[in-house]
């Protein structure tokens, strides 16, 4: 794990962590714990925004892998 680590790979690493107690190996990841989208507009403009924070089994939060 390192700082290009996020989204999948940190919910992967978090649950392995809190449920068999794997040793996570590595830096500090991206911390994306953030569910995002992105809306299209007809002018060819679009944003994009969050729209859930996701959290381990533990509710523990994303962002702090």
């Amino acid at each position: 794990m390192d700082n290009l680590t996020a989204s999948a790979g940190e919910i992967i690493a978090l649950a392995l962590k809190e449920q068999i107690n794997a040793k996570l190996i590595g830096t500090q990841t991206f911390g994306k714990g953030s569910i995002q989208t992105i809306e299209d507009f007809d002018d060819g403009a679009s944003i994009k925004y969050t729209i859930g924070k996701r959290y381990s089994p533990s509710d523990k939060n994303i962002d702090t892998v």
